[in-house]
């Protein structure tokens, strides 16, 4: 009987990608030397897939990770908490909703998609939103934050520069008290370098009680939980909040967006290069501006590879092409003149209304005043010819709406006995015969068909297209994805946002949400919680969706 240890490699690697790229695919490695190298080929194979994905902007979204299990707990709805990933898990802290701010931490199991909240003990943080959440070894710090006075809450609004550590292992929470650091901020950000956890900007209280943006650096020395302030150079980024950190090395670091109040949006980019004794900011070039993220300070953002990956609003669409249907409205012509006296002109259809009619005759003893049809000429097939196509010609304009691209005297109603239609407009000449000037005449029309025809059926076909083209949604969420690979190498540094396709839209695209958090996993990212509108109203959420590449059939 044949087992598993039997089947091709291909066969074998096939099985395994389909397993959570977590802790059940890392188990395998134990069972054999053969499965620990297929093993770190699946990986390689997921990162690889996802980074071809985000380059070429073929992903996918999954909303619904819990499936149908029994789902016992699961965090409340909260907009603006903090997350980062750790191995098999996403912790979650804190962040704000409708009845206030939370303090509680939490952890979804990546492999097995379930939530979990630790027992923990200790100084618990005060319940707050906009803190920065970072991992050193075994511990989580958490600094700073903000609380602000909602409807149904009674939580005064308050900005905090705490300072807590939670031990993963003992699960305990632990204040740090100093004298000398940071003043109470929120919207900050905060990255680790060796030992230090360095904290820019924010949304601060000064020392005059006065709350403002910030481009303060501090930097937190995590051997001995001592607060400094570097010495930097005079030129800075401009004060702002809620902008992105990222670490491109020991030594530097890169920080984008952000906005500095009202109207104020920034989409520039700056590196901070800590490797001497004085500090120096550094702004960097832009490539492809016009695949910007929109509203970076609202929006969250993830690191894969080199590559930043922001979500946002769907940028500018152009307008479909659309056909505006014109009526036309019925010629009036003046009526003529004759010493003073208005000359009565009969109705084109051939009826005299009420208000027309010759005072002291009845309606039934008066003649319509019709216009009768000139003399049949000598050529009657030219003339039976030219009212044929100017009746074709009328009848289909009429149909059709109004034809823009007709001539306008096309639609007038059909006047018998007068040709008052462009291609009858040809000067007469004597010493041409009368013949040929109609067979000129009649070849105009026939002209102007074949071009009537040929509108009409170009405007179908674009009809037609508009309504088989896929319009992509204008509430969902759009990625965009920035490559910093080169902010180092070239000098100055160069940032390159990378062009979209469908407008940064993919299949499942859950709907715009702000304020929500976005870790990267294996192969995958993870976004979580956020505020979205519905009708009038805002409502937090604590949905959880999965940006991965689509799967591959063998």
């Amino acid at each position: 009987m044949a087992n598993i240890l039997q089947l091709p490699d291909e066969i074998i690697e096939y099985i395994l990608d389909n397993l959570p790229p977590y802790r059940d695919l890392k188990n395998c490695k134990e069972v054999c030397q053969r499965f620990s190298l297929l093993v770190e080929n699946v990986f390689k194979h997921k990162r690889l897939s996802f980074n071809r994905g985000l380059v070429e902007f073929n992903l996918l979204w999954k909303n619904d990770p819990l499936g149908n299990k029994n789902v016992k707990l699961i965090p409340a709805p909260r907009y603006a908490h903090s997350s980062v990933v750790i191995g098999n898990f996403m912790y979650v802290f804190g962040g704000s909703s409708v009845g206030g701010a939370f303090n509680d931490l939490w952890y979804f199991d990546l492999s097995n998609r379930e939530w979990f909240r630790p027992i923990s003990m200790g100084n618990y943080p005060s319940p707050k939103a906009n803190s920065s959440l970072v991992q050193y070894k075994n511990t989580l710090i958490l600094f700073g934050g903000w609380r602000q006075t909602t409807g149904n809450s009674h939580q005064p609004h308050l900005l905090f520069n705490e300072l807590h550590c939670y031990d993963l292992r003992e699960r305990r929470w632990t204040i740090k008290n100093y004298s000398y650091g940071p003043n109470p901020t929120a919207a900050h950000t905060a990255s680790i370098h060796r030992d230090k956890m360095v904290v820019f900007g924010g949304f601060s209280r000064l020392d005059n009680d006065i709350q403002a943006t910030t481009n303060d650096v501090w930097f937190l020395d995590l051997k001995t939980f001592v607060w400094r302030r570097p010495k930097i150079f005079d030129k800075k980024p401009t004060p702002r909040y809620g902008h992105f950190q990222v670490v491109i090395d020991e030594d530097n670091l890169l920080v984008l967006g952000g906005c500095g109040g009202p109207n104020n949006l920034f989409n520039d980019a700056w590196i901070l290069n800590m490797s001497g004794e004085v500090w120096k900011w550094e702004s960097l070039n832009i490539k492809n501006k016009k695949f910007t993220a929109n509203h970076m300070w609202c929006n969250p953002a993830a690191v894969v590879d080199k590559k930043l990956v922001i979500l946002g609003p769907t940028p500018a669409q152009p307008i479909d092409l659309k056909i505006p249907k014109q009526q036309h409205l019925p010629l009036v012509r003046p009526r003529p003149v004759i010493n003073n006296n208005v000359v009565e002109q009969a109705p084109q259809n051939g009826r005299v209304n009420e208000a027309q009619q010759r005072p002291g005759v009845s309606r039934e003893n008066q003649r319509p005043n019709v216009i009768e049809p000139a003399a049949p000429s000598r050529s009657n097939s030219f003339n039976d010819e030219a009212l044929r196509l100017q009746r074709s010609l009328c009848i289909r304009s009429s149909q059709n709406n109004w034809e823009p691209d007709l001539p306008r005297r096309f639609n007038e109603p059909i006047i018998h006995g007068t040709i008052k239609m462009a291609a009858f407009n040809v000067e007469k000449n004597s010493q041409l015969p009368q013949q040929i000037q109609r067979e000129r005449q009649l070849e105009n029309l026939r002209r102007m068909e074949l071009k009537i025809q040929r509108e009409r059926h170009n405007r179908r076909r674009e009809e037609e297209l508009i309504k088989k083209t896929k319009r992509p949604k204008t509430n969902c969420l759009a990625v965009f994805v920035c490559d910093f690979s080169n902010v180092r190498t070239t000098a100055p540094g160069t940032l390159e946002w990378i062009e979209y396709k469908n407008f940064g839209l993919f299949d499942g695209a859950p709907e715009k949400i702000i304020l929500s958090s976005m870790v990267a996993g294996t192969g995958e990212l993870i976004l979580f919680g956020g505020l979205q509108r519905e009708t009038t109203t805002e409502t937090a959420t604590n949905a959880i969706h999965f940006l991965t590449y689509p799967a591959t059939v063998l």
